[in-house]
C-alpha cells in the first residue's frame, strides 16, 4: 500500500479486494466471475483520477446517497476505470462515487458506492463503519421521483493485505441486486490498514 495523506482516505482504488467479502455475504461464498478490468492492487489512485461523469448508462442513474443514521446526504458522480485497471475515486471528500463499469443501483449484481474518510474527519464516509444491519440506506437517480431504498445486511472491515488474496472475485453484475458502499479504516499514522464494506440489499414493498 502507498504511503496516503495523513488527512484523507482514497478508498476506492481499494475496491478490488473487498469485491470477494460482497459476494460472500450475498451468495454464501460462491464465486462471482471475474472482470479483467479491475486488476490494480494499488491504495492510492494517481493524480490523473476524475470524478467528472461521462457516458453514464441510460437507466437508473444515482445522483444522491443518503443513510440517516450516520448524517449522510452527499452527491454522487459517475466514476470509471483509470488507464492502470483502477476505479476512479471522487476529487472531493464531501462526494461519494459510484463506478458505472460495474452493476446498475436498480439492476442485477452489487453496485458499489465509494467515499473518502479523513483521519481527522470532515469527509463523507467518516462514519460508516458505524452503520449496523437494519439502517436504511436510499439513492435517488437523476430524474425527477426516482429512489432505491435499502437495508444494511452487513458490515465488514478487511484488513488491506487480504486483498490480493481475494481479488480474483469482484464485482457481481449478475445475481440479486445489492448495494455496496465502501470507505477505508484503521489508520495507523501514516496508512489506511482496511477498508469497511457495508452490504445492503432492496427494501420489498
Amino acid at each position: 500500500m502507498r504511503r496516503a495523506d495523513p488527512r484523507l482516505l482514497v478508498a476506492a482504488a481499494l475496491l478490488v479486494g473487498v469485491a470477494a467479502v460482497v459476494a460472500f455475504l450475498l451468495t454464501r461464498g460462491e464465486d462471482a466471475a471475474p472482470r479483467p478490468a479491475a486488476t490494480a492492487t494499488s491504495a492510492a489512485p494517481s493524480a490523473s483520477t476524475s470524478s467528472a461523469p461521462s457516458d453514464e448508462p441510460s437507466g437508473f442513474t444515482p445522483a444522491r446517497v443518503l443513510i440517516p443514521s450516520i448524517d449522510v446526504d452527499a452527491p454522487v458522480v459517475g466514476l470509471g476505470t483509470g488507464d492502470d485497471g483502477a476505479q476512479e475515486v471522487p476529487q472531493r471528500l464531501d462526494v461519494t462515487g459510484w463506478w458505472r463499469d460495474g452493476a446498475q443501483v436498480d439492476g442485477p449484481g452489487s453496485a458499489a458506492i465509494v467515499g473518502h474518510t479523513a483521519s481527522r474527519g470532515a469527509a463523507v464516509f467518516d462514519r460508516l463503519g458505524e452503520l449496523a444491519a437494519g439502517d436504511r440506506v436510499s439513492v435517488d437517480g437523476r430524474r425527477d421521483g426516482e429512489r432505491a431504498a435499502f437495508v444494511v445486511r452487513a458490515v465488514r472491515t478487511v484488513p488491506v493485505e487480504q486483498f490480493r488474496r481475494i481479488a480474483q472475485a469482484v464485482y457481481r453484475t449478475s445475481g440479486p441486486t445489492s448495494l455496496v458502499l465502501m470507505t477505508c479504516g484503521d489508520y495507523d499514522g501514516s496508512d489506511f490498514r482496511s477498508t469497511v464494506v457495508v452490504v445492503a440489499t432492496p427494501v420489498r414493498s
